[in-house]
């Protein structure tokens, strides 16, 4: 009997203590190559909530295994809601990108005057086996009054490797490349 009890301590034992070799990673600005110049525009903009697939919204990172397969990491996690961390880090690429004043910061509060918007609608968004990073997103911009601008699809694909380091390293460039094609717009002021 005590030969069980002890074997059932160290079993129960062993299973509390795997959890310490969890990482965490987040989403980076990536620095613009080159930073749009944009005309002084009235309404400053905002990045507002970043809609992103069921099947990589959770706090595990995922990436595709095959055509209709994915894999959920047990040990790499992101430090936040992946729909956060693309909301926030897409604010700051664009900050650097476009001219002082024209990007309000992700917790900053709509001015006065108005305020437009730049909203995402991700439809993937995840490393494949090999680590090429894809991003598919449908991105709308609406003007001060709420009124639609325009919508545009982009698809950017990064190569990269099969490391969760870098996945995290190759989805950053993703968004930075999209702040790219973001800011080209929105320096000429549209809406």
């Amino acid at each position: 009997m005590r030969t069980r009890v002890a074997l059932l301590l160290a079993l129960l034992a062993a299973g509390c203590g795997g959890s310490d070799d969890n990482r965490f990673y987040r989403l980076v600005p990536v620095t613009s190559a080159a930073p749009v110049a944009g005309g002084s525009c009235s309404a400053p903009i905002a990045v507002a909530a970043v809609t992103v697939p069921d099947a990589v919204d959770r706090g595990e990172i995922v990436r595709a295994s095959g055509p209709d397969e994915v894999d959920v990491s047990n040990h790499d996690r992101w430090a936040a809601p992946l729909s956060l961390l693309i909301q926030r880090t897409l604010a700051q690429d664009l900050q650097q990108r476009l001219p002082p004043g024209r990007v309000l910061g992700p917790d900053a509060q709509a001015t006065a005057g108005g305020t437009a918007t730049v909203r995402l609608g991700i439809k993937r968004f995840m490393a494949d086996d090999d680590g090429h990073v894809t991003l598919n997103t449908d991105w709308t911009l609406l003007n001060a009054s709420g009124g639609q601008v325009f919508t545009r699809t982009e698809t950017i694909t990064v190569n990269g490797d099969t490391s969760y380091g870098q996945i995290s390293a190759g989805m950053s460039t993703a968004v930075g490349v999209l702040a790219d094609r973001i800011a080209a717009v929105l320096a000429k002021c549209p809406g």
